[in-house]
């Protein structure tokens, strides 16, 4: 999982209502975004409800926690979900995750393990679920959605890489100006303490550095 965001597709993919996509309109979200992968053909889209079902999850409901084996992965078409890590000094951010993007711990759902990690919904959330059985029988069915998952986690694993090595050059000032260049949307739907936390500095050094730039500007 990573905090990319595909929010533009949704530009693409109007929704009659876009606060509440329907199903049908979740499903040509999901065929959208499988578009850039250049080896899924047409037969692979069709017919994709079989294997999904409809999430409608509300703000601050809990997707998974802690310990918890994950049974499901959900694409999110509308909303926004806050993935961490807990420990005795508290709760440290990963990733902001928002439309575009899917919602699982990788390795307890693809190894039916417990989590290390856990996800609550900040806004309310739309999006399409897939059990461990269903994705199981996907793959079965349709062997280049193998080769697509394949990609995605190589695509994950080059984000982890990256937000590491921020954390490595970078100093805090430097950190958030990469952020406000690359996700400048997060600081509208999230809280400035999850932002502060997710860039490992402390909320009044970012309160400081966003009216530091405020004022250069």
């Amino acid at each position: 999982m990573n905090d990319r965001s595909y929010g533009n597709l949704a530009e693409n993919v109007k929704f009659s209502n876009p606060a509440k996509p329907s199903f049908k309109e979740c499903i040509d979200f999901f065929v959208h975004f499988l578009r850039k992968y250049s080896f899924l053909t047409d037969e692979d889209f069709s017919g994709l409800d079989r294997y999904f079902e409809y999430y409608e999850l509300k703000k601050n409901d809990v997707l998974f926690l802690p310990g918890q084996v994950s049974t499901e992965m959900l694409f999110i078409c509308k909303g926004a979900v806050k993935y961490y890590n807990e420990n005795e000094n508290g709760k440290h951010i990963i990733s902001f995750i928002t439309e575009g993007n899917f919602t699982a711990p990788a390795n307890s759902f693809y190894h039916q393990t417990p989590c290390e990690n856990g996800a609550i919904c900040l806004e309310d959330t739309i999006g399409l679920g897939i059990s461990y059985i269903s994705y199981k029988k996907l793959l079965e069915d349709r062997p280049n959605f193998e080769r697509a998952a394949l990609v995605h986690n190589q695509e994950i694993m080059a984000g982890l890489e990256r937000r590491i090595s921020t954390f490595q050059s970078l100093d805090a000032l430097g950190r958030y100006e990469l952020l406000m260049k690359k996700k400048p949307s997060l600081f509208h739907r999230f809280s400035l303490q999850d932002i502060s936390n997710y860039l490992g500095i402390k909320p009044e050094t970012l309160s400081r550095l966003r009216s530091d730039k405020s004022k250069r500007n």
